[in-house]
């Protein structure tokens, strides 16, 4: 994440230069420590004076980071986690946007693309203990307006040796895939238990799935992996190419080559791209300019929006949606 946000601020200070700016990152490194992370933001914030947070990489301290930005009126730019970021009154956020996207908007790509394949009947398989089972009302909303149903839902815990008993149930119902919500360490035991029953199986965009490709048994099953832009043959002829570009040619020089690495750092180049293209459209370069061009401006009536081009797609944040991705930029795609 912190290669992708260095290779960021120096793609974008060439275009600041020409409004005489120039900006700065500062690093806190919390070692994914609840405490190091308020220590850190507080370093920032008061001792460095930054005018907006980007981060965490680690999506379990998301809340902490919100609750640190809200409380302190400091924009943020959220690049982890698949936490609403719709205001309402009783979820009520007003300096927190971000660039990773909300369950929701996976939730909504991800049907209109079972759709495009003609699949009509899907199961999910959930992490029971870490949070996953909070999806579900999303899963099963957007299930119900594409028109998809969602046969059943079975549960797992990461303790469990294996899941052949769920995934032989879903199929059993006539499931023509299976939908995985829970994080990498269950992984290696998904693949085994799908050796015995087999089935599609479908990841969202948040899932890293680091090391599938040497599971022996991988080519016996269909894997589907939601992808944003960056990860699609046809960027190039997109307004983002230039960006594109320019981030791999950066990346050829690094160590990263995993998905999950990759995906890390092009968050992190977008969180800066779009504090910069607020700037570029007129904010001024501190936390109030920031807020209100991100929150959608008004002029005779009209509110005019944010749109910047991001690596992971278009981002049109405002006041009732805190990232505005286009889930038009996220597609299944198969695992190679």
């Amino acid at each position: 994440m912190l290669l992708g946000a260095s290779s960021a601020v120096r793609y974008f200070n060439q275009r600041l230069a020409r409004m005489g700016y120039e900006i700065e990152l500062s690093v806190k490194d919390t070692s994914s420590q609840e405490g190091s992370l308020l220590l850190g933001a507080m370093g920032l914030d008061k001792d460095r004076g930054v005018i907006a947070l980007i981060g965490p990489v680690n999506h379990r301290l998301v809340k902490t980071v919100m609750g640190y930005a809200e409380a302190h009126s400091l924009p943020l730019v959220l690049t982890a986690g698949r936490y609403p970021l719709s205001p309402t009154p009783w979820y009520k956020i007003k300096w927190t946007f971000g660039i990773s996207p909300p369950i929701g908007h996976m939730a909504k790509a991800f049907f209109r693309d079972l759709r495009k394949r003609e699949i009509k009947k899907i199961g999910v398989l959930v992490d029971e203990g870490h949070g996953f089972d909070q999806d579900i009302p999303w899963i099963k909303a957007y299930g119900v307006e594409s028109r998809i149903e969602v046969l059943d839902v079975e549960g797992f815990s990461t303790e469990d040796v294996d899941c052949v008993t769920q995934l032989q149930h879903l199929k059993d119902l006539g499931a023509e895939l299976v939908l995985y919500r829970g994080d990498s360490r269950f992984l290696p035991r998904l693949f085994k238990s799908l050796d015995e029953a087999p089935l599609t199986v479908a990841f969202l965009m948040d899932t890293p799935l680091e090391g599938i490709h040497s599971h022996p048994g991988i080519n016996r099953f269909s894997v589907l992996v939601q992808s944003p832009l960056l990860f699609l043959d046809d960027y190039l002829k997109t307004v983002q190419r230039p960006a594109i570009v320019a981030f791999k040619a950066a990346m050829e020089t690094t160590s990263l080559h995993s998905r999950h690495e990759i995906l890390a750092a092009a968050k992190a180049w977008d969180a800066v791209g779009l504090i910069v293209s607020a700037i570029l459209n007129g904010a001024a370069p501190n936390r109030a300019g920031l807020l209100k061009v991100f929150s959608g401006r008004y002029s005779n009536h009209v509110e005019i929006r944010l749109t910047y081009h991001g690596l992971l797609g278009d981002f049109t944040p405002d006041r009732r949606d805190h990232c505005g991705l286009d889930t038009r930029d996220l597609h299944l795609i198969s695992l190679d």
